[in-house]
């Protein structure tokens, strides 16, 4: 007689956690239960990331946080300015590209789940040359608005199958998903232009509009994601378009140049944070 296994309960306690850090101005502990990686995170008063780290090595955090606060308070700032407060009770989701501090005289304590295997410790990586594919949903908040919770988390799951469809035909790499965008990458950039083309095909069929962004330069690949200028510099070049939209650095036009594109000029723009201007196209026509 054939016997199944059936999952067993599981509990672990943070009083026994399975790894701990000590940070300056703060500590970190770790339990584990199968796949799944809780982390708890104490920052005293006076800590500051781009300061105290851990290891880093970046002015700003580029993991992506999902998490819950427990006590205390801390603000964040995006590498792009934005700044928001995290208190008890509050559920959070930050994106890659932030720095943090602890507001007044009380530890901020979180617990996270999403975005904390390999947080703090010392970055082992490796630099690859990649071409790197963020795209956005033009118009989300509008449409979600309008359509309500339920029948947008619908459509929004419609949304995410689609990428990933065309994804896996073009042996891309899904690195991070927030919200209702997508970081990407892939082995080739004309690979990247076309994946980037049916995506948005493939998400018009369904009511939505994407914009895109297409840079080519070296990352590195860390415990949580890749980091490095470039995955910024996409992020810019994205932040350029419009609904249905796909730009791409002059880097990526000139590697896929062997496609049947068309490019329309969209000028050299001074992206914020990148030292050298960037000479910008929109893909305007499939081939």
């Amino acid at each position: 007689m054939q016997t199944v296994d059936t999952p067993r309960p599981q509990t672990k306690n943070f009083s026994d956690p399975d790894e701990t850090l000590t940070l300056t101005k703060g500590s970190a502990a770790t339990v584990r239960i199968g796949e799944l990686v809780v982390g708890r995170l104490v920052l005293e008063p006076g800590y500051r990331y781009s300061e105290h780290g851990p290891t880093a090595g970046t002015a700003s955090c580029q993991f992506h946080h999902i998490g819950l606060g427990i006590s205390g308070a801390a603000r964040f700032r995006m590498d792009d300015g934005t700044e928001f407060d995290v208190r008890a009770g509050d559920v959070f989701d930050i994106p890659p590209g932030h720095d943090t501090w602890v507001l007044g005289d009380e530890p901020a304590v979180s617990f996270i789940w999403g975005g904390w295997r390999g947080w703090g410790r010392p970055s082992v990586g490796e630099r690859i040359l990649t071409t790197i594919l963020m795209t956005d949903i033009a118009g989300s908040t509008d449409r979600a608005v309008a359509l309500g919770d339920a029948a947008w988390d619908r459509l929004l799951d419609r949304h995410h199958a689609a990428v990933r469809e065309v994804l896996q035909r073009y042996r891309g790499t899904e690195i991070d998903t927030a919200g209702d965008g997508f970081l990407t990458m892939f082995d080739g950039a004309a690979r990247t232009v076309r994946a980037a083309i049916d995506m948005r095909t493939a998400v018009r069929a369904i009511g939505l509009e994407i914009r895109a962004g297409i840079h080519t330069g070296e990352v590195e690949v860390v415990p949580g994601g890749i980091r490095g200028v470039a995955v910024h510099e996409t992020a810019r070049i994205m932040a350029l378009g419009g609904a249905g939209e796909i730009l791409v650095s002059s880097t990526t036009r000139e590697l896929s140049g062997g496609l049947a594109l068309s490019y329309q000029d969209r000028g050299v723009h001074q992206l914020k944070g990148i030292a050298s201007p960037r000479h910008v196209f929109a893909v305007v026509d499939g081939g």
